[in-house]
């Protein structure tokens, strides 16, 4: 379409709406991301886009396409490389390597960080490796637990050195690829830990805080926020290497919150969270759950009764949290779930 060059007209009315069911038994094509085959014909798409734009004499938007590829396709399917087994991991990589090799650098560099950062480290490593720092670093908001101080140390894990996390002195603090960790317990509380790097300023400091947001999904207002204090996690040699604290989550409350807003049943809660700098600079993204940290508990509750509640991770990687508030609504949830796993042995 824009290789014709029509005239284009943007509006601001809802035209389409799509509803995402991720436990379908056919998924959508953007969806079933499964198998190789799937990379390899949205790869030859991406193609075909870029040659019809250049055979128009629209290098600009043949760029533009290719720079896109980086910041949208790319990440989607990176983010979830480490979820599959040896066999696509080594396709998926030979791949992306080989449609890489025919991007400019200066299409790589008008990527935005992670993005630029991802296609760098990909193009340097001749197989798959430090995929979790990858696929951290392709989320939406990415991470990574790789900065450091000494700008020859920041890398994409250790080696190779095309992983450089270059232009990183020139973000924002917003910008910067922070990961923040969180475990959300039985007892109702949330335990965070973030990296220090330019938080600080170098040196501790007392002050900075975090603060969680509690969205209902779909809503773009929390719902409920929560706030600690957070505490320094030193190294041996005595310097601050990250923050932590222990956030109370009222699950109980979280949930009456909730059904205030008219959300009955089965509530999904996404988790966003802001730490505050004591120089007063602050980052907002959204927490990532280690592995095997989302178990699912049946808590008392002197409002329901019981509250099933089940941290998980969501597609982008970040933490939520499913809440059913008492048994009705507890039974209801189990039911889906034998129901989505019926569908997904068929």
């Amino acid at each position: 379409m824009y290789a014709a060059a029509p005239r284009v007209a943007v509006i601001p009315d809802t035209v389409y709406v799509w509803h995402v069911r991720r436990a379908a038994a056919q998924l959508s094509i953007s969806l079933d991301r499964g198998g190789v085959s799937n990379w390899e014909s949205r790869i030859a798409a991406h193609r075909a886009a870029v040659d019809t734009l250049a055979e128009a004499g629209r290098a600009e938007l043949a760029a533009a396409c290719r720079t896109k590829f980086l910041e949208h396709d790319l990440r989607m399917y990176a983010r979830d490389l480490r979820l599959r087994d040896a066999g696509h991991r080594a396709a998926w990589w030979e791949l992306t390597r080989a449609h890489l090799s025919g991007f400019a650098d200066e299409e790589i560099a008008a990527a935005t960080a992670p993005a630029r950062w991802t296609a760098r480290f990909l193009l340097a490593a001749k197989e798959p490796r430090d995929l979790l720092r990858l696929s951290r670093l392709t989320a939406n908001p990415g991470g990574c637990s790789a900065v450091r101080r000494r700008p020859h140390r920041r890398r994409l894990g250790r080696r190779p050195a095309g992983g450089r996390l270059d232009g990183m002195d020139e973000l924002p603090l917003d910008g910067l690829p922070f990961v923040v960790d969180a475990v959300l317990s039985t007892g109702g509380a949330a335990t965070c830990a973030s990296p220090s790097a330019t938080c600080t300023g170098g040196s501790p400091r007392p002050g900075p805080r975090a603060e969680l947001a509690f969205l209902p999904r779909g809503d773009a207002e929390p719902a409920r926020t929560e706030e600690a204090a957070l505490s320094p996690v030193t190294g041996a040699d005595g310097t601050v290497e990250a923050w932590t604290a222990r956030v109370p989550v009222g699950l109980t409350g979280l949930a009456g919150s909730g059904r205030r807003r008219g959300r009955e049943g089965v509530q999904l809660w996404d988790i966003g969270v802001t730490v505050t700098c004591a120089n007063g600079e602050s980052f907002t993204t959204s927490l990532r759950a280690p592995d095997g940290s989302q178990r699912r508990s049946v808590l008392p509750s002197s409002r329901y009764g019981v509250l099933l509640v089940q941290p998980y991770t969501t597609a982008n990687g970040s933490l939520a949290v499913r809440i059913a508030p008492g048994a009705r609504d507890g039974f209801r949830a189990v039911r889906a779930r034998l129901r989505r796993l019926a569908r997904s042995s068929q």
